[in-house]
């Protein structure tokens, strides 16, 4: 595990910690906690790929390579958009009431899945998914150039 790696799992345990501390019972529906955990999914790897590009301002990046291809944690993040709007848009959304610690558990889940699967990637031509440790130099295409 890489400083940086370290130095995530820190962050997303004080985040999580601070935010336990400060909320008290929220009253939504559970469309709204699908959306905010995708949502929040989508957050840290914003925040991961701007600490990548900082990082990497100073190092030659590498050539770029076109494939077919996502990152899976923005996979994961999309459809969990698509579900909540889903449910938001139909008759079966339910409202609930989240205490700390459910929302404790939903928070840790959401950002250690994400811390998870940063690294892997789901390529579509060919079909597979596999790990690339660095997939900044990798364009994104729906079709084959």
């Amino acid at each position: 595990m890489t400083k940086a790696e370290k130095v995530e799992l820190c962050l997303i345990a004080l985040l999580v910690l601070i935010l336990m501390l400060v909320t008290s019972t929220i009253q939504t529906t559970f469309s709204m906690v699908v959306l905010y955990s995708a949502a929040l999914l989508f957050c840290q790897s914003l925040l991961r790929d701007f600490w990548y590009l900082y990082v990497k301002r100073s190092v030659k990046l590498s050539k770029s390579i076109t494939r077919q291809c996502m990152c899976i944690e923005s996979t994961v993040g999309m459809l969990g958009v698509i579900v909540g709007l889903l449910i938001f848009s139909s008759n079966i959304d339910a409202i609930v009431s989240l205490n700390k610690i459910s929302f404790f558990i939903i928070m840790s889940t959401v950002l250690v899945i994400g811390f998870v699967l940063k690294d892997y990637v789901l390529e579509w031509s060919p079909w597979r998914i596999y790990k690339e440790k660095d997939h900044m130099n990798i364009v994104f295409a729906w079709n084959k150039s």
